[in-house]
């Protein structure tokens, strides 16, 4: 199989890796120097799904670095399956804000979420139809992560986070991804560094407080 040439889109990708191999080492230490720590903490589920996310995006990097042969439908699942185990990361802490009572549906969730997803990566036959299939999945999380960190914020919710800060950078992230499907092969660039600023505000959205209101004297 030939390998293709290198495709200078492959250095926006490389950035994009670091940062998120950077977002979860951060919060990784953050968490472990924290007085009490709890696998469902935010910083913790966090960076294990920006850690699995740098895996799925460094399949890219190879890719158009000319390292791997091109895209074929076994890659692209295998690079597909990292993504859907990276946001079940991400729908676990959505789940804390409205669901954080319930915790044995909380629980199951994430684990219905991944499963099912991971059957249609594997049963799908063309990589067409996948794409097709994963939208909906990928935008319930999306979308509702945005949504819901930014009610969080408006509720006065999980002070230990920025929720506007959050939620803005998950929209400008989703914003790249939308724009990756609709502009021409040449701006793809373009699409690349809208999802790093997004990483760029989602890191600020997480490493910022939200400011409480005093109480009165």
């Amino acid at each position: 199989m030939a390998f293709p040439s290198p495709d200078p889109l492959w250095i926006l990708e490389l950035v994009k890796v670091i940062i998120l191999f950077a977002l979860g080492l951060l919060l990784l230490i953050r968490w472990s120097r924290a007085e009490r720590r709890f696998y469902t903490d935010i910083p913790f589920l966090f960076a294990l799904g920006f850690f699995i996310l740098a895996g799925a995006e460094s399949v890219d990097v190879l890719i158009h670095s000319g390292l791997l042969p091109p895209f074929d439908l076994f890659t692209y699942k295998i690079r597909a399956a990292f993504t859907a185990i990276s946001l079940g990361f991400f729908l676990y802490p959505t789940l804390l804000i409205w669901i954080s009572e319930r915790r044995r549906i909380r629980d199951l969730i994430p684990i219905i979420y991944i499963i099912s997803v991971l059957l249609i990566i594997l049963l799908s036959p063309t990589e067409q139809l996948l794409r097709l299939l994963l939208i909906p999945f990928m935008l319930v999380v999306y979308i509702g992560f945005t949504v819901s960190f930014f009610l969080a914020w408006m509720w006065k919710r999980l002070t230990e986070v920025h929720g506007l800060l959050i939620s803005l950078g998950g929209t400008v992230t989703i914003l790249g991804q939308i724009l990756k499907v609709f502009v021409p092969p040449t701006l793809v660039w373009v699409s690349e560094v809208v999802e790093i600023l997004g990483l760029i505000i989602l890191w600020g959205g997480l490493n910022i407080k939200t400011k409480t209101a005093k109480a009165p004297s």
